[in-house]
C-alpha cells in the first residue's frame, strides 16, 4: 500500500475523500497517529471555505474521537440535523402508534360484525332504538 500521507486531501477534496484518507491512515499507522495526522492536515486548511466540511464528516470525525471545527453555520446545521433526527424518531413512534390504533379499530369492527351476524334481529332493534 502506498503511504497515505502522500495522498493528503486538498481544499477541493470531498468529505468522503477525507474520511477515506483517515481510514487509510488508521490502517497503516493506527487510530492515535491517524487522528493526530488528520487534525494536523485539517488544521492546515483552516480558515478556508471548503465543501468537505459537512455534517457527515464531522459525525465520522466525532466517532473517531476527533473534533473537527465547522464553518460558522455548521453548529446551526448540525443542530438542524439533530432536530430532524429527533422528529424522525417521533414519527417512527407515531407510525407504530397508528398501526396499533388501526389494529384496535379492526378488532372492534370485527367484533361488531360478529355480534351483528350472531344476533341480527337485536342489532336491527338497537339501530331503530327499540
Amino acid at each position: 500500500m502506498k503511504n497515505p500521507i502522500l495522498n493528503e486531501p486538498s481544499v477541493t477534496s470531498s468529505d468522503s475523500e477525507w474520511i477515506q484518507w483517515h481510514k487509510d491512515l488508521k490502517s497503516v499507522f493506527g487510530k492515535k497517529t491517524a487522528n493526530s495526522l488528520f487534525v494536523k492536515f485539517w488544521s492546515k486548511r483552516s480558515g478556508t471555505t471548503f465543501k468537505a466540511n459537512t455534517n457527515e464528516l464531522r459525525s465520522y470525525a466525532k466517532s473517531q474521537g476527533i473534533k473537527v471545527d465547522g464553518q460558522i453555520l455548521s453548529g446551526v446545521v448540525d443542530s438542524a440535523y439533530d432536530v430532524v433526527d429527533g422528529l424522525g424518531d417521533v414519527l417512527k413512534v407515531g407510525k407504530y402508534a397508528a398501526i396499533g390504533l388501526v389494529a384496535v379499530l379492526a378488532i372492534a369492527v370485527g367484533m361488531l360484525v360478529i355480534n351483528i351476524a350472531r344476533k341480527p334481529i337485536e342489532a336491527v332493534r338497537a339501530v331503530k332504538g327499540n
